[in-house]
């Protein structure tokens, strides 16, 4: 009986384990640190990619869900970027960053994005919940 019930356990172990690697989501953009991202983008020449997020936000759960997860989007925020992901609630390096939004007008909401230069200019700002289509707008129209 107790062979029985420690099969059954350990076989629902194993099933509990794999269903919660099926539904897992794995990360498919490559998200730097800001000090990391300052120096690759130096060295790469490439702009860096700021996401602004709140874990309590549930725009940026979509975002993540829904933009970030898409295989095409990470791959030209990889590709054509240098991306990090600041959380609002807990990096500081957040307030650098809020004169820029003030100075375009714009209230700071997660999720917003800045785009800065190489060398640490800020060259496009963005606020809100943006779907996969109007998210790559945003990103490819640097290159126009």
């Amino acid at each position: 009986m107790i062979r029985k019930l420690a099969l059954i356990l350990i076989i629902s172990g194993f099933i509990l384990v794999i269903a919660s690697q099926m539904y897992a989501t794995q990360e498919l953009v490559e998200w730097k640190e800001f000090d990391q991202a300052n120096t690759l983008a130096k060295e790469t020449k490439k702009p860096i990619f700021v996401y602004f997020y709140s874990d309590s936000c549930p725009y940026c759960r979509l975002m993540s869900s829904k933009v970030f997860s898409d295989k095409q989007i990470a791959s030209l925020l990889n590709s054509k970027f240098i991306p990090v992901k600041v959380n609002v609630r807990t990096d500081k390096i957040v307030m650098k960053f809020v004169p820029a939004f003030e100075k375009n007008h714009l209230d700071f909401v997660t999720p917003s994005y800045i785009i800065l230069s190489p060398d640490g200019n800020v060259t496009k700002i963005e606020t809100g919940y943006l779907d996969i289509n109007e998210f790559k707008s945003f990103i490819l129209s640097l290159n126009k």
